[in-house]
């Protein structure tokens, strides 16, 4: 499988794409900025 890749040498941010698996890879400002844990702290539940 190859992996896709989103992003650059000058991003802040890459996505690889592993088919069954995301992997976000940040810079240390980015990740503060963007904070994606805090989107996923408390994930809406379905009943």
């Amino acid at each position: 499988m190859t992996a896709r890749v989103s992003g650059d040498a000058e991003s802040a941010w890459i996505v690889v794409d592993f088919g069954d698996v995301i992997a976000h890879i940040f810079l240390p400002e980015a990740r503060e900025y963007y904070d994606i844990e805090e989107l996923w702290r408390n994930p809406p539940v379905e009943k």
